[in-house]
């Protein structure tokens, strides 16, 4: 004669999420970032909702959350440092626990406060391009599928 007894969350990992993929790190400015990635292809509970943590000297040399419940597979990360290099990590969050973590972003370092934020001036390429002349040589077929192209550049 025995007696079950039951925890308050369940022992059967299957019910925790995976581990969602490798964050995308896109979109890196001076003070942000866009993390994309995928939910884990295993087979567990559903995430609910994913959380996102960060490493870098900037933050005192440890990983600290920077968003709790993201609903969605992309989230802009702002209010960062310019000039630093930053980790990131995401896991995944349901009613039974969080999962693993992701595997690590590649590092990032955000933009300097130095360099410019409208990028390339296309005005003062096509300004400086405006003196230069390509003169093509004759292709050369080398098979069927391949042909080899070659060029100088010269100043007018």
């Amino acid at each position: 004669f025995g007696v079950v007894v039951q925890s308050g969350h369940p022992e059967d990992s299957n019910l925790i999420p995976g581990a969602p993929s490798k964050p995308d790190v896109s979109n890196i400015s001076r003070t942000s970032v866009t993390l994309s990635w995928k939910s884990s292809p295993n087979p567990g509970g559903s995430p609910t909702s994913y959380l996102i943590e960060a490493f870098s000297y900037t933050l005192g040399n440890r990983w600290v959350t920077l968003a709790e419940h993201v609903k969605t597979e992309s989230y802009v990360l702002t209010n960062l440092k310019p000039g630093a290099v930053y980790l990131f990590m995401v896991r995944a969050m349901n009613v039974y626990g969080l999962s693993d973590p992701s595997p690590i972003s590649d590092s990032v370092r955000t933009q300097d406060s130095s360099s410019t934020m409208q990028g390339v001036d296309h005005r003062h390429i096509q300004r400086e391009l405006g003196d230069v002349v390509i003169h093509l040589h004759m292709p050369t077929v080398l098979s069927s599928s391949a042909v080899k192209v070659q060029w100088m550049v010269s100043s007018c």
